[in-house]
């Protein structure tokens, strides 16, 4: 039997051990490693008490004490090893949420990026909204092939002569230095 005052006395020396490994959690952020040694120490601890506190002055029955002991820690070992995958998981899982919350990102700013451009190309495109033809010229005289520069009807006094596939476009002498366009579905 344990006497009174022994018992206190490992009372005492387990709330000890308790407060070391709970400083030794804090120190270590809860690496696979750390939770091991200290499950195997709280193992040996046990068993030590079990040993000096058990009736008959902790002897006998060593081999059967053996085994089960041995049981004991294949168990708590497998449960270790489930508990240590479940973490593995977990973090995996959030490494890959990580991913996919950048690659999100890297979406999305592409996105920006093309709708400003694009933005940025309108404006330039058309900078007055008026009606617009377009069409390529070479002569000033009469235009067949196609050709971009935006010209405003409203302001040029333009006839446009359409005749099977081919287009003309003719003004005055006074704008036969304007380089016309003109897009008609031909």
């Amino acid at each position: 039997m344990i006497v009174g005052g022994r018992r206190k006395e490992w009372e005492e020396q387990e709330k000890e051990e308790e407060e070391e490994e709970e400083e030794e959690e804090e120190r270590e952020k809860e690496s696979g490693r750390s939770r091991r040694r200290r499950r195997r120490r709280r193992r040996r601890r046990r068993r030590e008490r079990k040993r000096v506190g058990g009736a008959g002055g902790g002897g006998g029955g060593g081999e059967r004490r053996k085994i089960e002991e041995k049981k004991e820690d294949e168990k708590e070992e497998e449960k270790e090893e489930k508990e240590e995958k479940k973490l593995e998981e977990k973090e995996e899982e959030k490494k890959e949420e990580k991913e996919e919350k950048k690659e999100e990102k890297k979406r999305r700013r592409r996105k920006k990026r093309r709708r400003r451009r694009r933005r940025k190309l309108k404006v330039e495109r058309t900078p007055r909204k008026e009606v617009e033809l377009r069409a390529k010229s070479r002569a000033a005289t009469g235009i067949r092939q196609p050709s971009w520069v935006d010209v405003t009807l409203s302001r040029l006094p333009l006839s446009v002569f359409l005749s099977g596939p081919s287009l003309a476009v003719c003004f005055p002498p006074s704008l036969a230095h304007l380089r016309l366009s003109v897009s008609f579905p031909l």
